[in-house]
């Protein structure tokens, strides 16, 4: 009767083939080279941009809900505001009749220009409405709406005859009341502010010269950013989201906005816009 034979121990190579596979399995097996730091980088760049893409998409959408909901009280005080004109005809005094057919052009501005940015939150690619658009009466509409301000400052307003351009008249009416609001609000008391338009080679450029706190060149870009706001407007009221808005518009319309020094103590805060129309005619031609 055979006695069974002792256990054989596992040979030499393969003690040492398992001690070269435990370092593999104690990282987990991978395959290919190592990542480099270039890798690294684009993966992180890539999941703030994902990142950044799903904030914005919040944002647009929380921002056509606020829209939203400001559209109805608009509704209603437009409303409201005809109804008592309409009722009290001419028999109240001539300040007061000009105070409501403020409120109702006010109202109805506003009424407007939130239902255009409801309908670009709704339709990005749609681009903005083209029309023929005298921004000598735009101006005139935001000097009426602007009144108040300007006598409340004993400012002084003129301003050059202004081009017809094409674009949303009632977009490009906000550009030209946010500019104007801004020249009129951080003017020394009196100030002088004055609008021109001069020809550029591929179209038109408008500009608004005030006295006031001279704007930093490093701040120069970010003044244009949401909810940014200058050195020294802390006491001025205001959220920073005007000229953020007035960009938006602009650069729709496929053209710029900025700031420049006008001369000492001066600002001068510029649009540009293409003439279509001149490219229009030549066409025609």
């Amino acid at each position: 009767m055979m006695s069974p034979e002792p256990a054989t121990p596992f040979p030499e190579e393969t003690g040492a083939l398992s001690a070269r596979r435990s370092p593999m399995h104690a990282v987990g097996a991978r395959t290919g080279p190592p990542r480099s730091p270039v890798d690294r980088e684009l993966k992180q760049l890539r999941t703030k941009v994902r990142r950044l893409q799903r904030e914005n998409a919040e944002l647009e959408r929380f921002a056509a809900m606020a829209a939203h909901e400001v559209l109805m009280p608009l509704i209603v005080s437009e409303a409201s505001a005809k109804a008592v004109r309409e009722r009290t005809g001419h028999g109240i005094d001539l300040d007061s009749r000009r105070q409501l057919d403020g409120i109702v052009l006010a109202t109805s501005r506003a009424r407007l220009l939130v239902e255009a940015l409801l309908g670009g939150a709704r339709d990005p690619d749609r681009g903005v409405r083209h029309e023929a658009v005298d921004l000598t009466d735009l101006l005139h509409e935001c000097l009426e709406l602007l009144t108040p301000q300007i006598e409340a400052r004993g400012a002084r307003v003129t301003a050059r005859s202004l081009p017809v351009v094409d674009g949303d008249p009632t977009l490009l009416r906000a550009v030209l009341g946010n500019l104007l609001g801004n020249a009129v609000k951080f003017a020394p008391s009196r100030g002088h502010v004055r609008i021109r338009a001069s020809r550029s080679r591929d179209g038109w450029v408008i500009s608004i010269d005030s006295p006031g706190p001279a704007i930093a060149p490093e701040e120069r870009n970010s003044i244009f950013e949401p909810w940014r706001r200058g050195r020294g407007k802390s006491g001025v009221r205001g959220y920073g989201l005007g000229l953020a808005l007035a960009r938006e518009i602009v650069e729709r319309h496929g053209g710029t906005v900025g700031v420049l020094t006008a001369e000492p103590g001066a600002n001068r805060f510029y649009l540009t816009l293409p003439d279509r129309r001149a490219d229009d005619n030549s066409t025609a031609r």
